[in-house]
C-alpha cells in the first residue's frame, strides 16, 4: 500500500512528526513502530535539517533523574561498567537511534548540512 502525501508548508510537517511520534514507542505493535520509521526516513528525505533538529531535540530530552543519595557512585570502568551503564534510555530511545544512526550517522554526531 503507497499512500501519497502533498507536504506544503513546515506545518504541515510538523503535524506529519507530531501525529507520528507516539508510534515510536518500543511499547507499540512492531509493525506500527516499522510504519512510523518509514514515514520518518521519507519525511527525512524532504527536510533532512528540520528532522535532524526534531529527533536530536528529542533523544536529547531523555529524562535523567540522578541516582537516590543513599546509593554511591560507581568508579569508571568499575562494577557495572558493562549493562544498564550509558546514557539514559526510556520508550523511544531504540528507534531515535536507529533513525539518527540510519539517515545521519552516530546519534547526534553532525548535522545534515556538515554531512557535506
Amino acid at each position: 500500500m503507497s499512500i501519497l502525501l502533498t507536504v506544503k508548508s513546515e506545518a504541515d510537517l510538523d503535524a506529519v512528526c507530531d501525529a507520528c511520534l507516539p508510534y515510536l514507542s518500543c511499547r507499540q505493535p512492531i509493525s506500527l513502530q516499522e510504519a512510523c520509521l518509514s514515514v520518518f526516513r521519507h519525511l527525512i528525505q524532504a527536510d533532512p535539517d528540520a528532522f535532524w533538529l526534531t529527533l536530536s531535540q528529542l533523544h536529547a530530552a531523555l529524562p535523567h533523574a540522578p541516582p537516590p543519595p543513599h546509593l554511591q557512585p560507581l568508579p569508571p570502568g568499575g562494577a557495572g561498567a558493562g549493562a544498564g551503564a550509558g546514557p539514559p534510555r526510556d520508550q523511544y530511545t531504540h528507534n531515535l537511534d536507529q533513525l539518527l544512526r540510519d539517515a545521519f550517522g552516530a546519534p547526534g554526531s553532525q548535522s545534515p548540512g556538515s554531512l557535506g
